[in-house]
């Protein structure tokens, strides 16, 4: 393969799955010799991406986006999106269809919360980052939704209590110190 025709299938979207490559005319025995070889590289199972790339905040999120077209990133993971939390989340809120399959990633931690059809399509807005189609609850949905915002609210104070428990135990400490 020439240099041109390994950027290619990368010039829509950084992040490309096994599937559209395949497309693309790759095999699977390329896919690994040139992963190998370091021309292309394995993000997950079944994603790829050019070398060069650099992950951005979102990458975790647009690698589950990319594998998951349906999946709507919700609750925390929106608040964090919306710039409405400062709590960094350790794992990825995401909403599937009641009867999707959850998707199988080693990494990032997912928490799957379930919804109706009618539920994923209300109140969702979709982004494009990376040339990847990311859909999330809107701001209003988040703040109007009674169980999201219950559930949301008592994490994040939460987190919040936390923190201030942190700092009281810091100046306490601090204030024990003899100099």
């Amino acid at each position: 393969m020439v240099a041109l025709d390994i950027r290619r299938p990368f010039e829509t979207s950084p992040i490309q799955q096994t599937r559209n490559l395949e497309s693309a005319g790759w095999s699977r025995a390329e896919l690994s010799r040139l992963t190998s070889r370091g021309l292309i590289k394995r993000l997950r199972r079944g994603v790829y991406c050019l070398p060069d790339y650099r992950q951005n905040e979102d990458g975790d999120l647009l690698i589950v986006a990319k594998r998951n077209p349906l999946a709507l990133m919700c609750l925390l993971t929106a608040l964090r999106l919306h710039h409405l939390t400062t709590q960094m989340v350790s794992e990825i809120w995401l909403g599937l269809p009641s009867k999707a399959r959850v998707p199988r990633l080693e990494y990032p931690a997912l928490r799957v919360i379930r919804f109706s059809p009618a539920s994923l399509a209300w109140g969702v807005e979709t982004r494009l980052i990376e040339g990847i189609p990311l859909r999330i609850t809107n701001i209003e949905r988040v703040d109007m939704t009674a169980g999201e915002a219950v559930e949301v609210g008592a994490a994040v104070n939460n987190a919040q209590n936390d923190e201030g428990i942190l700092r009281r135990q810091a100046r306490s400490a601090w204030r024990g110190l003899d100099f």
